[in-house]
């Protein structure tokens, strides 16, 4: 009789299952890193308005990519991140759930938390990116006329780079106008005292 083979141990089809869920792991760990270490400006569909507060979604919604109020423009470059990263979660989260419920092991359910909790921090990223945008001077601020800051002047070599600075934060960074202040008020305190001790050094 024909020799048949005998199939995997059991062991082995265990390893590569413990194997394949921490590749999703680690796949999701690095998402979300590169997701917060970057400088985007989400772009939404709807202008944020603080007439329309963010929702967060409950378990079943979200699965469902970039839908609702708060959908993002999908032919923006500064969403591509975030869209990708919430196609992935979802898909990699809808593989677990369609394996039957008979062999889904205790570790297939942790990582569906895992992603299910993974799902919901990027989606609370995107509402604090909703409300900086609905609330540009921050909930309750005033609005301040700051085009005295960008008015033009006569060159002054101590004032001209404290302005330069505060314009490439204010244009890079994105920072509130009621911020400025502060950053402002840092920048002049630099530059007097290298000149204090400019002046010392020739003394």
């Amino acid at each position: 009789m024909p020799h048949i083979p005998s199939p995997p141990p059991l062991s082995v089809e265990m390893e590569e299952n413990e194997n394949w869920l921490r590749s999703i792991v680690s796949e999701k760990d690095i998402r979300l890193e590169t997701l917060y270490d970057s400088e985007t400006h989400l772009e939404f569909i709807n202008h944020p308005s603080p007439n329309l507060s963010f929702v967060s979604l409950d378990p079943e919604t979200l699965l469902h990519v970039n839908s609702g109020d708060f959908s993002l423009k999908t032919t923006s470059n500064r969403n591509m991140r975030f869209l990708e990263t919430e196609a992935r979660l979802c898909g990699l989260l809808k593989q677990i759930q369609a394996l039957p419920p008979a062999v889904r092991s205790i570790g297939e359910l942790d990582v569906e938390n895992e992603l299910y909790t993974a799902l919901d921090k990027i989606h609370r990223f995107k509402g604090r990116q909703w409300k900086l945008q609905a609330y540009p001077n921050g909930i309750g601020g005033m609005t301040v006329n700051n085009t005295r800051h960008f008015t033009a002047h006569k060159p002054n070599p101590d004032i001209a780079p404290i302005f330069i600075a505060a314009l490439i934060i204010y244009i890079k960074f994105q920072t509130p106008v009621h911020q400025m202040r502060v950053i402002l008020a840092l920048l002049r305190c630099i530059i007097r005292a290298l000149k204090r001790n400019l002046v010392d050094s020739h003394c």
